[in-house]
Parts: C-alpha cells; sequence; structure tokens
C-alpha cells in the first residue's frame, strides 16, 4: 500500500478519533450543564415554597399577636383573620408537593399551623360571660408562646434545607428573633 495512502488513512483515523472525543466531551459537558440547570430550577422552586410558606406564617403569626395586644377578640378578630386564611392552604400544598408529607421541614410547617390555628380559634372566640380578658389573655399568651417557637423551630428547618442564614429570613421582623412574642 502506497505510504501517502497509509499517512492519509492515519490522520483521516486521528480527526475522527479527535472529533469523536469532541463530540463526546460537548455532549458530556452539556450533560453536566443541564443536570445543573434543573438542580439551581428546583432549589429555586423549593426555596419559593418554603419562602412563602414562611411569609404565610410571620403574617398570620403577626396578625394574631396584634389581636393579642389589642385585646381583640371574637367578631372584628375573624374579620382581620380571615384575610390571611387563603394563603396557609397554598403554601401547606406547595410544601408538601416539593417535600412529602413525612419531610421534617413540612412536618414542622403542619406543628406550627395547628397550633396557630389553636391560637386563632382562641381568639376567635367570644369571651364567655363567666370568662374575663384577663383570663384570656394568659390562655392567648401561653398558647402564642407556644406558636412563636414552632414558628422558629419551622424557620430554622427551613432555612437549613433551603441553605440560608435564618438571620436572613427573620430580617423582616422589626425585634430580634429572641425579643419575638
Amino acid at each position: 500500500m502506497d505510504s501517502g495512502i497509509v499517512a492519509a488513512l492515519a490522520a483521516s483515523a486521528a480527526a475522527l478519533v479527535v472529533g469523536a472525543a469532541t463530540v463526546t466531551q460537548a455532549l458530556v459537558s452539556q450533560r453536566q450543564q443541564l443536570r445543573h440547570d434543573r438542580e439551581v430550577r428546583e432549589l429555586q422552586v423549593l426555596r419559593d415554597a418554603l419562602d412563602e410558606a414562611l411569609t404565610s406564617a410571620r403574617q398570620r403569626y403577626g396578625i394574631t399577636r396584634d389581636l393579642r395586644r389589642r385585646r381583640s377578640f371574637g367578631e372584628s378578630a375573624i374579620k382581620e383573620l380571615a384575610e390571611t386564611q387563603p394563603l396557609v392552604p397554598v403554601a401547606r400544598a406547595k410544601l408538601l408537593v416539593r417535600l412529602g408529607r413525612d419531610h421534617p421541614v413540612a412536618e414542622s410547617y403542619n406543628v406550627f399551623r395547628q397550633e396557630l390555628n389553636a391560637l386563632v380559634d382562641l381568639i376567635a372566640e367570644t369571651l364567655g360571660e363567666d370568662e374575663s380578658p384577663e383570663s384570656r389573655d394568659a390562655r392567648c399568651d401561653a398558647l402564642a408562646e407556644r406558636v412563636r417557637r414552632e414558628l422558629d423551630d419551622f424557620t430554622d428547618k427551613a432555612a437549613k434545607l433551603a441553605a440560608i442564614d435564618p438571620a436572613i429570613l427573620a430580617a423582616g421582623w422589626t425585634q430580634p428573633r429572641a425579643g419575638w412574642s
């Protein structure tokens, strides 16, 4: 065989090998980039769900805190609380879809939500004839303290899951975390 033909075949084979390696590397890089992009999108969706849950939780808790301070019970309290009610099921549903019912963050949100609902129910009750405002305040304060602890727990777990500093999540509050009531 002619040495020129052999050299041309060898050069063509080398070019094919280099081309195949280049294409393979490009495909691997593209696959890695697509995987990274998907992970970033999924993390952002999770962070959005956590943010929505935290926002609705804080808003509803803030209203209950304000109602307790004003000693506003019964019908007037129900009207103010009704504004935040639609946010809660949506936030809960998003967390359940993203995390599943048994995930510690979803469980923490459910515990917080149940405690908060108990506080909302207590605030929304009309004062009984045999109940003093001071007695209601004491019951509300005890339950509100449990709600605050559950909100702190949920905030910490959500921040850890999303790799966010919990202090950043608490930045919307006018008081430092230790002073929440």
